[in-house]
């Protein structure tokens, strides 16, 4: 259950389907989603790292990650995530 909302409806804009009657389509039409809960039932955010390199392990090409956090970015996250890209080949 996405308690917070956000990743259920970037998940709906990412793959929606092209000629729907409602005039939309999806940025990733035909694309694949492999839904990862990083949120608790009250809203805190946890085990980001862990999601990212489950995702990336498992065939994932691109993460979509919502978590921005401005002026606080953390030399290991960064660090982890030039890993993931060198290592796996995803774009995030």
């Amino acid at each position: 259950r996405d308690v917070i909302g956000h990743g259920t409806g970037v998940a709906g804009v990412a793959g929606a389907v092209v000629n729907d009657n409602y005039g939309t389509f999806g940025t990733g039409f035909m694309c694949k989603i492999m839904p990862i809960k990083v949120a608790t039932a009250d809203g805190r955010i946890v085990n980001t790292l862990q999601a990212m390199l489950y995702a990336a392990q498992n065939g994932c090409s691109i993460l979509n990650l919502s978590l921005g956090r401005a002026g606080i970015g953390l030399r290991f996250e960064q660090e982890f995530i030039n890993y993931l890209v060198a290592t796996y080949d995803v774009l995030i």
